[in-house]
């Protein structure tokens, strides 16, 4: 007889947990490792405007949210938006609070573009790592 996935709820919610922090673990991994690479780029070109600076750093949480929640919902195959957006919230928390926390900065716009940026990377990593195929 096989296995029925839908019939335990509490082992779903813990698949859903184990995905979600390994994928926000690689997401997480994969910015840190985007911001690196430009702060490479930055040291060797020079003086960058600041504007410049923020709009790769947004790119970089971006990339991190789309791969987090693409790994999330490609290991759990359900809900891609919803748990995908999910993702996207919960890695938009994680990267703002260890930003104020360093810098002791405050609530700006660019933090409101950040958090629809990430919120809709995260949904779309989600729906597309529910819909890929196996290869």
């Amino acid at each position: 007889m096989r296995y029925d996935k839908s019939n335990n709820s509490e082992s779903n919610y813990i698949l859903l947990l184990k995905s979600l922090v390994f994928g926000m673990f690689l997401g997480g991994l994969s910015s840190i490792l985007l911001l690196v690479l430009f702060a490479l780029v930055f040291t060797q070109i020079g003086a960058m405007p600041s504007f410049v600076i923020q709009t790769m750093a947004i790119i970089s949480v971006s990339i991190g949210t789309f791969v987090s929640s693409y790994i999330t919902l490609r290991i759990y195959k359900s809900k891609g938006l919803l748990y995908g957006s999910f993702a996207g919230l919960l890695m938009f928390l994680l990267f703002t609070l260890i930003g104020f926390i360093i810098s002791r900065d405050h609530f700006t716009i660019v933090t409101l573009i950040k958090f629809i940026s990430m919120l809709f990377m995260g949904a779309v990593g989600g729906i597309l790592g529910v819909n890929s195929q196996k290869r």
